[in-house]
C-alpha cells in the first residue's frame, strides 16, 4: 500500500471488479472444489439412489423383505455422506496441518470446517430428497443439475450485479473528481488571499504575538502543512466512510440473496472466518490510514520545529544542506504493526453465514423425513 502526505491510500477508493466467469472457474482451489465440484460429483453419484430403485421395482422387494422406509433412506444417506466426507478429507487434512502452525487460530478454522461439512451434508440430503420426489432418475438428474446451476453458479454470479445496481458506488475517478472539488472549496494554503488560510495565518500570528511569519518561533510552512493535512485527512475520511457504508449496504443485498443460495452464505462465512471479508479489508485500511496520518504529521511537525522558516524559504546553493535534520529523527519513527482480530471475533463474524447453511440443512432434513414417510414402492 502506497502512503503519502495530503492523500489517503488509494486502496480505499479502488474499483473492485468481478473476474470473468471463465477465469474464476479455472482456479482449482480447495474452496472451489468443495463449493462447486463436490456437489456436482454427489449429484452424479446419487441422483438415482431412490428414483432408480423405484423404476426397477427393487424398492418394493426391499420393503417386502422387512426393510423399513427409514432404513432404506438412511442407508442411502450414509453411503452418499461417506462420499461427501471423502471429498472433504484433503481439505480437512490441510486444515489440521495449518492448525499446527504458530499463530493459527483454531476457533475460526473449526467454524470453516463445520460450515463445509454442513454444506456437503446439505447436498447429500437434498439429492436424496429430489430422488424421492421425482419419479424417474433422468428427471431427478435434470432437476438436481438445475438446482446446482442456480444455487452455485447463477445466484453467486448475479448477486454482486444486483447489489451494484441497487446501491451505486462511486468509482475511483468519480471519487477523485469529487474530492478535488471539495479541496478547492476548503482552501489553498499556497494562496495568500485564500479566506480560510488567511484567517488561519492571522490566528497563528496572534497566538505567538508577532506581526510577520518570519518572526514566529516555528516554521510557518510546517504549521500550514499540519493544518492542511488535518483538513484533507478529515475530507478523505468522510469519503472513505461513505464508500464503506455503501459497500456495507451492497453486502446486505448479497446476504439477502444468500438466503436462497447456501453457496453464497458459505463463501461469506469462510471469508469472515479467514478475515478476508469487507470488515477485514476495512480493518487493515483504517489502521494503515491512522499510521499514515501520524507519520505525516510527525514529518510536518519536524518541519515546523526543526527547520527554520528562513532556511525553508531560501533558494541559495546551501539551502538544502541547512534544511537537513539529524538521522535519529528517522530512526525513531515507529513501524507499522497491524492489530489482527482475535479468533473469537473472526468466528463470531462467521456465525451468520454458518447459521444460513445449517438452517438449509435442517429444512432439507425435515423435508426428507416427511418424504420418507410418504415413500411408496410404485
Amino acid at each position: 500500500m502506497f502512503l503519502e502526505g495530503h492523500r489517503q491510500n488509494t486502496a480505499n477508493f479502488g474499483d473492485v471488479r468481478q473476474s470473468s466467469l471463465l477465469v474464476r472457474f479455472g482456479q482449482l482451489t480447495p474452496a472451489f472444489v468443495l463449493q462447486v465440484v463436490a456437489p456436482l460429483l454427489l449429484i452424479f453419484l446419487g441422483y438415482g439412489a431412490l428414483a432408480r430403485e423405484t423404476e426397477r421395482g427393487t424398492l418394493r422387494l426391499l420393503l417386502l423383505q422387512g426393510a423399513t422406509r427409514g432404513q432404506v433412506v438412511r442407508g442411502k444417506l450414509m453411503a452418499l455422506g461417506t462420499v461427501a466426507v471423502l471429498a472433504a478429507v484433503p481439505a480437512l487434512i490441510g486444515f489440521a496441518l495449518i492448525a499446527g502452525q504458530p499463530g493459527a487460530l483454531a476457533l475460526p478454522m473449526l467454524v470453516i470446517a463445520a460450515g463445509y461439512l454442513a454444506y456437503l451434508a446439505l447436498w447429500a440430503v437434498l439429492i436424496l430428497l429430489v430422488s424421492i420426489l421425482v419419479r424417474r432418475s433422468r428427471d431427478a438428474l435434470l432437476a438436481l443439475i438445475a438446482i446446482w446451476a442456480v444455487a452455485v453458479v447463477l445466484l453467486p454470479r448475479v448477486a454482486p450485479d444486483v447489489a451494484s445496481a441497487s446501491v451505486p458506488l462511486l468509482n475511483r475517478m468519480q471519487t477523485d473528481v469529487a474530492i478535488a472539488r471539495d479541496l478547492r472549496r476548503m482552501g489553498d494554503s499556497h494562496n495568500p488571499d485564500d479566506l480560510h488560510f488567511a484567517a488561519f495565518k492571522q490566528s497563528v500570528l496572534d497566538r505567538y504575538g508577532v506581526a510577520k511569519v518570519e518572526d514566529l518561533p516555528v516554521n510557518y510552512k510546517g504549521v500550514v502543512a499540519l493544518e492542511g493535512e488535518r483538513m484533507t485527512s478529515s475530507l478523505f475520511n468522510r469519503y472513505a466512510a461513505d464508500s464503506f457504508a455503501a459497500q456495507e449496504r451492497q453486502n446486505g443485498v448479497v446476504d439477502a440473496v444468500a438466503l436462497a443460495s447456501p453457496a453464497i452464505a458459505l463463501r461469506s462465512m469462510s471469508m469472515a472466518a479467514a478475515g478476508t471479508d469487507l470488515a477485514g479489508h476495512r480493518r487493515f485500511l483504517e489502521q494503515a490510514e491512522a499510521f499514515r496520518y501520524v507519520l505525516v504529521q510527525r514529518l510536518n511537525r519536524l518541519q515546523a520545529e526543526a527547520v527554520s522558516y528562513a532556511d525553508d524559504s531560501a533558494e541559495d546553493a546551501g539551502a538544502d544542506r541547512r534544511k537537513r535534520i539529524a538521522a535519529g529523527n528517522w530512526r525513531s519513527a515507529p513501524d507499522f504493526h497491524f492489530t489482527a482480530p482475535t479468533g473469537a471475533t473472526l468466528a463470531g463474524r462467521a456465525l451468520p453465514g454458518l447459521a444460513v447453511v445449517l438452517g438449509w440443512l435442517v429444512l432439507a432434513a425435515a423435508l426428507l423425513a416427511v418424504a420418507t414417510r410418504r415413500l411408496k414402492a410404485r
